[in-house]
C-alpha cells in the first residue's frame, strides 16, 4: 500500500489554514465526532490519479472555506479549515475484485493520524473516500464521488444552515398541529411496546480491531426472485420495509437472536424547504422502531407515520437542546464496550443516487456502498439504494462489526 506521509495534526493557527474561517459544528456534527465514514463505488473505467488529484484541488479552490479540508476537535467549539497540504491525500492501491474486501478491512484498521478526507484509487477500477462523519453524511459522501469522477462538478453544494432544524420544525407542525400528537401517541406506544425479555449482557474489548469485511451480490435471478415476492406478497411496501422485514426473518431463521427495536435511519431534509435540501452537512437520524414480526407493509406503515409525524426532526431538535444545556464536550468513545446477546439492525435507505452516469464496467456487478464505525458489536447496519433511473442496480448492504464479521449484500 502506497500513502502518502502521516499529517501533521498539531495545532494550527489561523495564519496556516486555508483560510481565516472556522467552522461551527452543530450539535449533530459533534455527535459523530470521532467517527469516519468510508464510501466506495465501482468497478469504473478510465480512472485517473491525475484526474482525481486535479478535481481534489479544484473542490479546494472552489471555497475559502472547503468541506474537504474541516479537522474535527471534540475539545473546541470551532474547528479550523486546514491548508490543502494537511487536508486532505490520495493514493492508488492494487486489489482486485476478489481481495477488495480485504482491501477495505485494512483501510478500516488503519492506526494513526487520518487526513480529513483521504481518496483512494484501488485496483484502477474502484474509488473510495474516507471522511469524519462529522464533517457531513452519506449525502456529502456521494456529492464528494460524483465531483471526483465528473470534471464538470467543483463544488460540493451548499453547507447546510447551521440552525435549519426550528424554522423546519416550526414549519412542520405549523402547517398541521395535529402532528404534535401524532408524534406523542407514536413515541408513547413505541415505548410502551414488550420487551422479549431480560437479556444476558456482557463487556467486550478491542472489537474494532478484530472487524473483517466480506463482499458479495445477488446475481440476477435471485434479484428476479425478490422482486416477483414483492409484487406478490407486498405490492406498494418500500425497500426499507421489505429489506427490514426480511432481514429480521433470515437472522431468527438460522437461530440468531435479534432485536425487535430496529433503527430506521432518516434524511430529514425532506423537511427543509426546496432550496436547502442539497445542502452538505449532517441532517439525518435513527428513530428506534419496535418491529419485531411485522410484514413489509406494516412496517412500511409505521415508517411513513413516523416521518408524517416529524419526529425525526423533533429528535434533532432536541439534541440541539440538550447542547445548548450542557455547553460541553463529548467524551472519546472507549474501546470496552457493553452489550447484550440480542443483534441490533439499523436500516438507511440513501433513496436514488446520481449513480447512472458513471462509467461502469459492463457485465460485472456494481458495487456502490458505505461503511462507518458502529457503536458496538451487537449492532448491523444495512444501507439501500437504487439508480436515479429506477434501474435494477439496488444495493442493500448490511454491515455488522461483530469480531471477526461483516457482512455487505448488494444485487446486480
Amino acid at each position: 500500500m502506497d500513502s502518502a506521509a502521516a499529517p501533521d495534526h498539531s495545532p494550527t493557527p489561523k495564519s496556516q489554514s486555508s483560510s481565516a474561517h472556522l467552522y461551527r459544528p452543530s450539535a449533530l456534527d459533534r455527535s459523530w465526532a470521532s467517527c469516519r465514514i468510508l464510501e466506495v463505488v465501482g468497478p469504473l473505467h478510465g480512472l485517473d490519479m491525475t484526474a482525481l488529484e486535479s478535481a481534489l484541488k479544484a473542490i479546494d479552490a472552489s471555497t475559502p472555506t472547503p468541506r474537504t479540508a474541516i479537522e474535527p476537535r471534540l475539545s473546541e467549539p470551532q474547528w479550523p479549515y486546514l491548508p490543502p497540504t494537511r487536508a486532505w491525500s490520495i493514493d492508488s492501491l492494487a486489489a482486485t475484485d476478489n481481495d477488495l474486501d480485504r482491501l477495505l478491512t485494512d483501510l478500516g484498521h488503519r492506526s494513526g493520524e487520518r487526513y480529513p478526507t483521504e481518496v483512494y484509487l484501488i485496483g484502477e477500477e474502484y474509488l473510495a473516500v474516507e471522511y469524519p462523519h462529522a464533517v457531513g453524511d452519506g449525502h456529502y459522501g456521494v456529492n464528494l464521488l460524483v465531483a471526483l469522477l465528473n470534471s464538470e462538478i467543483t463544488t460540493l453544494g451548499p453547507d447546510l444552515p447551521l440552525h435549519a432544524v426550528w424554522p423546519a420544525l416550526w414549519a412542520h407542525f405549523r402547517s398541521h398541529p395535529r402532528r404534535i400528537t401524532q408524534l406523542y401517541r407514536l413515541r408513547r406506544n413505541q415505548l410502551r411496546k414488550p420487551s422479549p425479555g431480560p437479556s444476558v449482557r456482557r463487556n467486550v474489548t478491542d472489537w474494532q480491531d478484530s472487524r473483517q469485511l466480506a463482499l458479495g451480490h445477488l446475481d440476477s435471478r435471485r434479484f428476479t426472485e425478490l422482486q416477483d415476492w414483492v409484487a406478490t406478497y407486498a405490492a406498494g411496501a418500500t425497500r426499507a420495509g421489505v429489506m427490514s422485514a426480511l432481514w429480521l426473518a433470515a437472522l431468527r431463521s438460522q437461530g440468531i437472536t435479534v432485536d425487535d427495536r430496529v433503527t430506521v435511519l432518516v434524511n430529514c431534509r425532506r423537511y427543509l424547504p426546496a432550496d436547502q435540501r442539497a445542502g452538505v452537512g449532517n441532517f439525518a437520524v435513527g428513530v428506534p422502531l419496535h418491529i419485531g414480526s411485522l410484514g413489509p407493509l406494516e412496517v412500511t406503515k409505521l415508517v411513513r407515520e413516523v416521518t408524517d409525524s416529524g419526529w425525526p426532526l423533533a429528535v434533532i431538535a432536541m439534541g440541539e437542546l440538550r447542547a445548548s444545556l450542557r455547553r460541553g464536550t463529548l467524551r472519546p468513545a472507549t474501546t470496552g464496550t457493553s452489550i447484550s446477546d440480542r443483534l441490533r439492525l439499523s436500516v438507511s435507505d440513501m433513496g436514488k443516487l446520481p449513480f447512472d452516469q458513471l462509467p461502469w464496467v459492463p457485465g460485472r456487478p456494481r458495487q456502490a456502498t458505505a461503511f462507518l464505525n458502529l457503536d458496538g458489536p451487537d449492532a448491523i447496519t444495512m444501507l439501500l439504494w437504487t439508480s436515479a433511473t429506477n434501474a435494477p442496480s439496488r444495493s442493500p448492504t448490511a454491515q455488522r462489526p461483530h469480531h471477526r464479521t461483516k457482512l455487505r449484500l448488494r444485487s446486480t
